[in-house]
C-alpha cells in the first residue's frame, strides 16, 4: 500500500471516529433539552439569569397592597402557560427527533443500538403512551409552575439565592447531599410503587410499555407524577440548597430519566460512575419488579434489588428479589430464558447478557 493510499484510509478512519462523536454530542443534546424543558424548573434560572421579573418585569411579592389576587392568579396562569407550552413543544420535537432517528430512520438496524431489538411497542400502545404522556407532563408542569410562583413570591422553603449565605465549604458539599438523598428517596418512592397495591392500582400503567421509548418517560399515572414531584422538591425543605445546585440536579435527574426510558443502548460515561446503562432500567420494564434505581445503581446493590442470574422475574413476582431457580418450575424457567435471549448482548458491558446459566451480575 502506497502512502497515498495508508494517508486515504487513516483519514476515513479519523472522518469517521469525527461523524461518530458529533453524532453522539447531537443525540445527547436532543435528550438534555428535552430532560430539562419536562418540568418547568428552568423558569428559576430564567428568572436569576435575566435579574429581572419573569413577566411583570417587577419582583414578585404576594401582599395584598402591591399585587392583588387578580394579579397573583394571572401571574401563575402565565407561568403554567409558559412551563406547559414549552414542554409539550420541546415533547414532541425532540422526541419526535430521536423517535425519527432510531425507531423509523435505523428500525433495520435495531441490533445495533436497541436494548430489546426484536421488541416493538404496537400503534396502539405508542398513542397510549402519547396519551399519558401529555397528561403527565400537564400535571407535572401544573406542579412546576406552582412550585415556580411560590419561590418567586418568597414562600418559605430552605433554598438560597445569595452565595455567601452559606459557608463555601456548604457549596461543595451540598452537591453530593442533595444529589444522593433525592436520589435514594426516589429509589424508596419507586419501590414503594412496586408494592402490590400501588402497583395495581397506579404503577402499572407505566408498565404497559415493556419496550420503553422516548414517549413513554411521563406516560404515568396522575398519583406517580405527584409522588415524584413531591420526592423531588423535598430537599429545598430538608437542609439549605443554593438554587443553581438543586436546579442543575433537578435538570440532571430528568435527563437520565430520557436516557432510562429511551430504549436505545447508551453506556455510562467513565466520570459518572454512579450511573447504569440504559440496559439497567429498560431491564426493569421487561422483568418488572427488580432494577428499581434511578439515575444511580447503587441503592439496588445495597438492598439486594438487583437483576441476577440465578433469579427469574415476571410481574406476579414482587419485592424486587425475584424468585430462586430451584423452586421455580420448568416452564417458568424456559418462560425466563426466552425473556433473557431477546436481550441485546451489545447493550451489556463486555456483550455478556444475563441467564440462568451463569452467575453474572449486572
Amino acid at each position: 500500500m502506497s502512502n497515498n493510499e495508508k494517508c486515504l484510509v487513516s483519514w476515513n478512519k479519523i472522518r469517521k471516529k469525527i461523524f461518530k462523536s458529533l453524532e453522539q454530542f447531537l443525540i445527547s443534546l436532543a435528550v438534555f433539552v428535552l430532560g430539562a424543558s419536562l418540568r418547568g424548573e428552568w423558569l428559576l434560572a430564567a428568572r436569576h439569569v435575566l435579574g429581572v421579573g419573569l413577566l411583570l418585569n417587577r419582583k414578585l411579592m404576594i401582599d395584598s397592597e402591591s399585587l392583588h389576587v387578580a394579579d397573583a392568579l394571572a401571574e401563575l396562569f402565565w407561568l403554567w402557560l409558559i412551563c406547559t407550552s414549552v414542554g409539550c413543544t420541546i415533547y414532541f420535537f425532540f422526541g419526535g427527533f430521536l423517535h425519527y432517528y432510531y425507531y423509523i430512520n435505523r428500525k433495520e438496524q435495531s441490533n445495533n443500538w436497541k436494548c430489546q431489538p426484536n421488541r416493538w411497542l404496537t400503534s396502539d400502545l405508542v398513542m397510549d403512551a402519547l396519551y399519558n404522556g401529555l397528561i403527565g407532563l400537564f400535571i407535572g408542569n401544573t406542579f412546576s409552575a406552582i412550585l415556580v410562583f411560590y419561590l418567586l413570591n418568597d414562600g418559605w422553603s430552605l433554598m438560597y439565592f445569595n452565595f455567601n449565605d452559606y459557608p463555601v465549604m456548604w457549596w461543595f458539599m451540598q452537591w453530593p447531599v442533595t444529589f444522593f438523598v433525592q436520589d435514594y428517596m426516589v429509589y424508596l418512592s419507586h419501590r414503594l410503587l412496586h408494592t402490590p397495591y400501588m402497583y395495581k392500582r397506579y404503577h402499572k400503567l407505566h408498565h404497559r410499555y415493556k419496550a420503553p421509548c422516548p414517549w413513554t418517560v411521563t406516560a404515568l399515572h396522575p398519583v406517580e407524577v405527584l409522588l415524584f414531584q413531591i420526592v423531588m422538591i423535598l430537599p429545598i425543605f430538608m437542609f439549605p440548597i443554593h438554587w443553581v445546585t438543586y436546579l442543575s440536579i433537578v435538570l440532571y435527574a430528568y435527563y437520565c430519566s430520557i436516557v432510562d426510558h429511551s430504549g436505545v443502548d447508551m453506556k455510562a460515561p467513565w466520570w459518572q460512575p454512579w450511573r447504569a446503562d440504559t440496559i439497567h432500567h429498560d431491564n426493569h420494564h421487561q422483568y418488572f419488579h427488580v432494577n428499581f434505581g434511578f439515575n444511580c445503581y447503587y441503592w439496588d446493590m445495597l438492598h439486594g434489588t438487583s437483576r441476577r442470574s440465578d433469579r427469574i422475574y415476571n410481574e406476579n413476582i414482587f419485592k424486587g428479589f425475584g424468585k430462586s431457580l430451584k423452586d421455580a418450575s420448568e416452564n417458568e424457567i424456559s418462560i425466563a430464558e426466552k425473556e433473557m435471549a431477546s436481550e441485546n448482548p451489545l447493550a451489556h458491558r463486555k456483550d455478556k447478557v444475563l441467564t440462568t446459566k451463569n452467575t453474572i451480575c449486572l
